[in-house]
């Protein structure tokens, strides 16, 4: 039901016009309603999330973390750093590359 929608210009302008409203199926005479998206912008958020192709960087091959498969070294945690800041704003990025605040004592 998903995917018909969605094949519909109609659909989609109305998912551009109103994203934070439900999308419903209605029948009638059956009034019988079916919600196919809480919320009409969570219809255009991608499921598949591509990678990022892995660019080796000799600087950049400070492990921070290393059990089992998952490695993660400084090189990765600058890529999505700089991956968040693409997809929500510099502003966000600034926060995650601030160095930290002193903490005065009795604040802990």
């Amino acid at each position: 039901m998903r995917a018909r929608a969605l094949s519909s210009a109609h659909i989609r302008d109305a998912i551009t016009a109103f994203p934070d409203e439900p999308v419903v199926r209605y029948s009638w005479p059956a009034d019988r309603e079916v919600v196919l998206w809480e919320r009409a912008s969570d219809a255009l958020r991608p499921r598949v999330w591509r990678g990022v192709a892995r660019q080796e960087d000799e600087t950049d091959d400070e492990i921070l973390y290393d059990e089992g498969d998952v490695t993660i070294t400084m090189a990765d945690v600058r890529r999505a750093i700089e991956e968040a800041g693409r997809r929500v704003g510099s502003e966000f990025e600034a926060l995650l590359t601030a160095p930290p605040e002193e903490v005065e004592k009795g604040e802990e």
